[in-house]
C-alpha cells in the first residue's frame, strides 16, 4: 500500500495534492453512497411504514434536515482535513478556488432546483434531506475540481495509482447507492442489503485511515448513523399492527368492496340484458344474499359514503359538499371494529374519501399528494415514479392482494374502493365494443368535457349518447375484472368461505334517463338504486331479498353480525340482519330515506313497499312512482292514487319529525369545509368536480 502519509509530509507539493485528491474522492464517494443509502431507508420507512402512522412520529422534520447537514459537513470536514498537511502558501490559491467554486456551484444548484425556500423544506423535509445532501456533494466535487485545475501539476506514477484507487472505490460506492435508489423505486425490501454494500468502500477507508490522515472516529460515527435506521426497519416490522380479536367473535374477517358510480342495471346479475358482462360479480352473487331493492342515501359520493360509514341519513349528518370536516362526535364504521380487535385497512382511489380514515390502522385511499418537493429535480423524478400505477384500479387490486397475503392469519376488516366506472371513461381497448372501436368519436371520454355535455354543446345526438354509454359499460366490465382479482385471491388463500364479503356502490350514473347526464342531481333510480350483495361466512346458496333497504344500514348490520360495541345513536338506519334471520321481517320493513342532492333544486324521497315518493324542496312539486310496474319512473301516480300519495307524505313528515325531536333542527352541527390546496383542486378538476 502506498504510504500516503509520508507523501503528504515529505513529498513534493504536487504529488501531495494529487494523492490527497484521490483520498478525498474516495472518501467523498463513500460518504455520498452512505448518504444515499441512509436516505433510502428513511424514504422506505416513510412510504411503507410498518406499525407507525409515519416516520415523522419518531423524528421531527428539523431533525431530518439536521442529519442531512451533518452528513454533508462531515464530508466537507474530511476533505479539508486531508488537504491540511500540504504547505499553506502553495495551496492558498487552490483552497480559495475550492471554497469559491463550492459556494458558487451550491448557489447555482440550489437556485435551479428551488431549494432556497425554507417553507418548502419545512413542508417536505425528506425531499429536502435527499436533495440538499446530493446537491451539496455535487457542489463540493465542483469546487474541488476547480481547485485541482489551478494547481497545473504533473502526475507521477504514485499519484496516478492513488487517483485510480479513489476512482475505483468511489465508483463502487456510487454504484451501490444508485442501485439502492433504483431498487427502492421498485421494491422497498432491499434497503438493508444496499446499505451494507455501500459500507464496503467506507470500511476500506477506516482500515487505512491512519495512512491517509483521516480520523477513524468520524468515519465510525457515520457508519453508526447509517446502521441505526437498519435496526429501526426491523423494529418497525416487528411492531406492525395485528389483530386482537376475542375467541368468541362469530366473524373473523370482513371485506367491504365498493365501486364508484355503478348503475345497478349495468350488472348482469340484476339485468340479464345488460351489455356489461360481469362474471366475477355474478359468481359472488351465487354465494350471496342479493338485495333487489337496495338504495344509496344520496346520488353522489360524499353524502352517500358518510351515510354508509356512519349509518346516518344525509338530513341527519348534514354533509353535502366537497371535503367537509366531519364532526368529531361522529363515529365511523372502522372505529368500533378496531376497538373490537380487528386489524383495519382501507385502499382505494377517490380523493373525496380522504376523511373516512377514522379507525383504520392502514389507510391508503388516494390519490394522495406525492411526498417529494415538486419544484426540485429529484422531487419531480421521484414523484413520477412514486405515483405511477399507484392509484389505478389494477394497482389497488395488486396492493390489496399483497396485503391479504401478508395478513391472511389476522382477523381483519378490509375496505377496498375502485373509482371506475366514474369519469373519465377510458377503459382498456380489449374491453371496448366493436361499435366503439369503429367509431370516429374516439375510445375514451375525459372528465374535463363534463360541463360541455351538461350544457348541451357536446354529445347531442342519439348515436353519440349510445357511444358514451358503451364506454361506460366497458368501464363496468373492467371493474368486474379488477374486483374479480381480489375475490380470486381470497379463494386462493382459502379465506373466501369464512369471510363476510359485502359488495355495493355509492351511486349510479344517468344517461339521459330523465333528460340529464352524470350524477348528483336527482333521486331517480338510475342514480340511487344500488347493487348490494352480502356473502355470509359459510354461506353457499344465493337468495334474493326484495325488501327495500338503505346502504346506510350496513353500519348497524356489520356491527350486529360481529357483536362490536358502538356509540348510542337512535337515528342510525337499523340492521338488515333480521331480513334473513326472521321470517316476519318483510312485513315490518322500514321505509328508506334518500336526500343529499348536490345540484339544482334539492329533492327528498321515501321508498316504501314498491313505491317511491319524491318532493322538491322549493317548488314542492311531488312525484309518485310504482317501481315494479314503472321501473323507469316515467309515469307519476300523484293524480291517480291519493291514498299512496298521502302515505308517502306521511312517511317523510314522520321521518323529519323524528330527526328534529331527536337531535334538534338538523343538521345538529354544520360541517366546515376544508381548505383545498392546488394538488387537491387539480385532482377534483380531473374528475370533473370543479372547473
Amino acid at each position: 500500500m502506498i504510504d500516503s502519509d509520508s507523501n503528504l509530509k515529505t513529498g513534493s507539493g504536487e504529488e501531495a495534492v494529487l494523492v490527497a485528491s484521490a483520498d478525498i474522492f474516495a472518501c467523498l464517494c463513500a460518504c455520498t453512497a452512505l448518504s444515499v443509502a441512509f436516505v433510502d431507508v428513511l424514504l422506505a420507512l416513510l412510504m411503507e411504514p410498518e406499525g407507525l402512522p409515519g416516520f415523522l412520529v419518531l423524528l421531527p422534520p428539523m431533525g431530518l434536515l439536521a442529519a442531512a447537514m451533518g452528513i454533508f459537513f462531515a464530508v466537507l470536514y474530511q476533505a479539508w482535513g486531508l488537504a491540511r498537511p500540504c504547505e499553506e502558501r502553495d495551496l492558498l490559491l487552490a483552497r480559495s478556488v475550492t471554497v469559491g467554486g463550492f459556494l458558487l456551484a451550491l448557489f447555482v444548484l440550489l437556485w435551479l432546483t428551488g431549494m432556497f425556500s425554507t417553507s418548502a423544506l419545512a413542508q417536505a423535509p425528506l425531499a429536502g434531506l435527499l436533495t440538499f445532501s446530493l446537491l451539496g456533494t455535487l457542489a463540493l466535487c465542483a469546487g474541488m475540481g476547480a481547485g485541482a485545475l489551478v494547481q497545473r501539476n504533473t502526475p507521477t506514477a504514485e499519484s496516478v495509482v492513488a487517483v485510480l484507487r479513489g476512482v475505483c472505490l468511489g465508483t463502487f460506492g456510487l454504484g451501490a447507492a444508485a442501485v439502492g435508489l433504483g431498487l427502492w423505486l421498485s421494491e422497498h425490501g432491499l434497503s438493508l442489503v444496499i446499505c451494507l454494500s455501500a459500507m464496503v468502500p467506507f470500511a476500506f477507508l477506516v482500515l487505512r485511515s491512519n495512512a491517509a490522515g483521516v480520523g477513524r472516529i468520524p468515519l465510525l460515527v457515520l457508519a453508526v448513523v447509517v446502521a441505526s435506521p437498519m435496526a429501526t426497519v426491523f423494529g418497525w416490522r416487528e411492531s406492525a399492527p395485528t389483530s386482537d380479536l376475542a375467541a368468541d367473535v362469530p366473524i373473523r374477517r370482513i371485506v367491504l368492496l365498493t365501486v364508484d358510480t355503478l348503475r345497478r342495471d349495468s350488472l348482469t346479475l340484476y339485468n340479464p340484458e345488460s351489455t356489461s358482462a360481469t362474471p366475477a360479480i355474478d359468481r359472488l352473487g351465487e354465494d350471496s344474499l342479493i338485495f333487489e331493492k337496495a338504495f344509496s342515501s344520496a346520488p353522489w359520493t360524499v353524502p352517500a359514503f358518510v351515510s354508509l360509514f356512519s349509518g346516518l341519513t344525509p338530513d341527519v349528518h348534514g354533509i353535502n359538499e366537497h371535503f367537509p370536516t366531519l364532526p368529531s362526535e361522529m363515529q365511523l364504521l372502522a372505529q368500533p371494529l378496531q376497538a373490537q380487535g380487528y386489524l383495519t385497512a382501507a385502499m382505494g382511489n377517490q380523493i373525496q374519501l380522504r376523511h373516512m380514515n377514522r379507525g383504520f390502522d392502514v389507510f391508503k385511499v388516494g390519490p394522495m399528494p406525492p411526498p417529494f418537493h415538486p419544484l426540485t429535480i429529484f422531487g419531480r423524478l421521484l414523484n413520477g415514479k412514486w405515483s405511477k400505477n399507484r392509484w389505478t384500479s389494477e394497482g389497488i387490486s395488486s396492493r390489496a392482494n399483497e396485503w391479504l397475503r401478508k395478513n391472511q392469519e389476522e382477523d381483519f376488516f378490509l375496505w377496498l374502493h375502485w373509482l371506475e366506472p366514474h369519469l373519465s371513461y377510458s377503459p382498456p381497448e380489449d374491453l371496448l365494443s366493436d361499435s366503439v372501436l369503429d367509431s370516429d368519436l374516439g375510445r375514451s371520454f375525459p372528465a374535463t368535457s363534463r360541463t360541455l355535455v351538461q350544457s348541451g354543446r357536446l354529445i347531442r345526438t342519439e348515436a353519440e349518447r349510445r357511444w358514451l354509454r358503451e364506454l361506460y359499460d366497458a368501464e363496468v366490465r373492467y371493474t368486474d375484472r379488477v374486483v374479480g382479482r381480489v375475490l380470486d385471491q381470497l379463494r386462493e388463500l382459502d379465506l373466501y368461505k369464512e369471510t363476510l364479503v359485502i359488495f355495493t356502490t355509492d351511486h349510479g350514473e344517468e344517461f339521459w334517463d330523465h333528460g340529464g347526464w352524470e350524477h348528483g342531481h336527482s333521486v331517480y333510480d338510475e342514480l340511487v338504486s344500488a347493487p348490494l350483495l352480502v356473502k355470509l361466512p359459510g354461506e353457499s346458496k344465493s337468495r334474493r331479498i326484495k325488501t327495500p333497504v338503505s346502504t346506510a344500514a350496513l353500519f348497524e348490520t356489520i356491527l350486529d353480525l360481529t357483536g362490536a360495541k358502538r356509540s348510542d345513536q337512535p337515528l342510525r338506519a337499523p340492521s338488515m340482519a333480521r331480513l334473513w334471520q326472521e321470517a316476519e321481517a318483510v312485513a315490518a320493513a322500514p321505509s328508506v330515506y334518500i336526500g343529499g342532492v348536490a345540484y339544482f333544486e334539492a329533492q327528498e324521497a321515501m321508498v316504501f313497499d314498491q313505491y317511491k315518493y319524491v318532493v322538491r324542496s322549493d317548488s314542492q312539486i311531488e312525484e309518485l312512482y310504482d317501481l315494479v310496474q314503472d321501473p323507469g319512473e316515467t309515469h307519476s301516480l300523484v293524480d291517480e292514487d291519493p291514498v299512496l300519495l298521502d302515505r308517502g307524505r306521511s312517511l317523510l313528515q314522520a321521518h323529519r319529525k323524528r330527526v328534529q325531536e331527536t337531535q334538534g333542527q338538523p343538521p345538529l352541527k354544520g360541517p366546515k369545509r376544508d381548505k383545498l390546496g392546488d394538488e387537491v383542486e387539480s385532482q377534483l378538476r380531473a374528475l370533473g368536480y370543479v372547473e
